[in-house]
């Protein structure tokens, strides 16, 4: 029975050691303990020496790639070839980082940097040399479209020959190119502003001549001065042959000439047209002083006063002329108002409006106008035409302020038996104002000496007021 159950132990046991899913089966025996882990000791690694490549850049390879972008800056490639010049230094700092460890790499660079540097050098001389040339082609045309190459032929030569000198020289050294050019630029500014300055002037002096010989025909001076305008005319257009002909200076003398007669032209003939409405006034002031001496006036206090003859043709040969008085500037009206230190009658205001003195009668007007009128004439005879004729217009308000007491007629009242004079039958009469309805004025005027309309007495003098 002993036997039988240790067989069947060592059955189970081989069958549970043959099946790798099954748990290990009880060992009647103790278990050893695990051995510890001992970790090795780590060793300081010995240093190695940096493996040497052969053909390694040294810093003189470097040499020619920095020379050539130092010539490129300083041809001003950083302005005028900005790309090319930043390439060519990319390729040089990409050298410097592969010299050691890459040499071949690096002198492709360096190769390439050369190029770059030197191509950006060319462009930008290049451009230097483009921009300088057409800055003086553009100086030179500007002066040529003025025409300023024939109005100053010499200097334009001269200034031209400077262009072509600095232009020759921009091919080979455009640093000594680019100072001719300069100095060449600088002339030929200066004779285009030169050329541009006269014609302006020549354009202002041809105008200003135009329009005082305009200004001269407008006083008539072809009727006063035809000579005087004929000069300006023709100087006139001597400066028009002369600027065609490219003779500037000439041009602007003959306008500066002409303009000057013809306000020549024009000042004469103001002054006559001054001296013939003068005259026209002086006779016309005359005639109405002649007349109002003849004029029957009465006085406020209706004291009638006969006529009072004055012969004026008998005036104007006796006055005398005036001494010499500076005559005001010719101006558009020929009758400007004068300074009253120049003799301007008290008298008269200038507004135009009329004082009557307290101090004197209205009678005494017709004589201050006749003085005046005199005066004017002294005036007229010694060349003042401006103030001569201000003296005629006031002679001519002091003949108004008489005629203010001027009547058409007087008319005595007659005796009639059969037809009796009446206010009614006067106004009536032919020679009055044929017009019986009109007598209220003859009353009204005479109303002193009327003091009822319906009597009134031979002899009596009855004054015709102006219809």
């Amino acid at each position: 029975m002993k036997f039988a159950v240790t067989a069947v132990l060592i059955s189970m046991a081989l069958f549970l050691t043959g099946c790798p899913s099954a748990p290990p089966a009880p060992s009647a025996q103790p278990v050893a303990p695990k051995p510890q882990e001992v970790k090795p000791t780590p060793v300081p690694e010995k240093p190695v020496a940096p493996q040497v490549v052969p053909n390694a850049l040294t810093a003189s390879d470097y040499g020619p790639a920095e020379n050539a972008i130092s010539q490129a800056e300083a041809a001003q490639a950083e302005r005028y070839s900005p790309t090319m010049l930043a390439r060519a230094k990319e390729e040089l700092k990409q050298a410097h980082s592969l010299g050691q460890s890459d040499p071949e790499k690096a002198r492709i660079l360096l190769s390439e940097a050369v190029t770059d540097a030197n191509t950006a050098r060319d462009n930008a001389l290049a451009a230097r040399r483009a921009a300088m040339m057409a800055r003086l082609d553009r100086a030179r045309q500007l002066i040529v479209d003025l025409k300023g190459d024939k109005f100053y032929p010499a200097e334009f030569q001269k200034d031209d020959a400077l262009r072509l000198a600095a232009e020759k020289e921009l091919q080979t050294n455009v640093d000594q190119g680019e100072a001719q050019g300069g100095t060449a630029l600088e002339a030929l500014v200066k004779l285009y502003d030169k050329v541009s300055q006269n014609l302006d002037t020549a354009k202002q002096k041809k105008g200003a001549a135009q329009k005082a010989i305009h200004a001269a025909e407008q006083a008539q001076a072809m009727i006063w001065v035809p000579d005087l305008l004929q000069k300006a005319g023709d100087s006139f257009l001597q400066g028009v042959v002369s600027y065609r002909s490219y003779h500037l200076e000439a041009a602007l003398e003959a306008w500066t000439q002409a303009e000057f007669q013809a306000q020549q032209a024009q000042n004469a003939a103001l002054t006559q047209n001054q001296k013939k409405n003068a005259e026209a006034l002086m006779k016309a002031t005359m005639q109405k002083i002649e007349k109002a001496s003849q004029a029957t006036v009465v006085t406020p206090e209706d004291q009638i006063i006969g006529p009072r003859p004055w012969n004026g043709q008998k005036a104007l040969d006796a006055a005398p002329p005036a001494e010499a008085t500076p005559s005001p500037a010719p101006a558009t009206s020929p009758l400007p108002t004068p300074n009253p230190s120049q003799g301007h009658s008290e008298l008269i205001p200038h507004d135009g409006s009329t004082v009557v003195l307290a101090e004197k009668s209205r009678l005494d007007y017709l004589e201050e106008a006749k003085t005046t009128w005199e005066k004017g004439v002294s005036f007229y005879k010694g060349g003042n035409y401006v103030l001569a004729s201000q003296y005629f217009l006031d002679a001519q308000r002091l003949v108004d302020i008489y005629l203010e007491m001027a009547v058409d007629k007087v008319y005595t009242v007659r005796l009639i038996p059969a037809h009796r004079d009446s206010l009614w039958r006067i106004a009536g009469y032919p020679n009055i104002y044929s017009r019986p309805l009109d007598w209220p004025k003859i009353w009204k005027r005479n109303q002193k000496l009327i003091q009822n309309p319906d009597l009134i007495y031979p002899g009596w003098q009855l004054i015709i007021p102006p219809q």
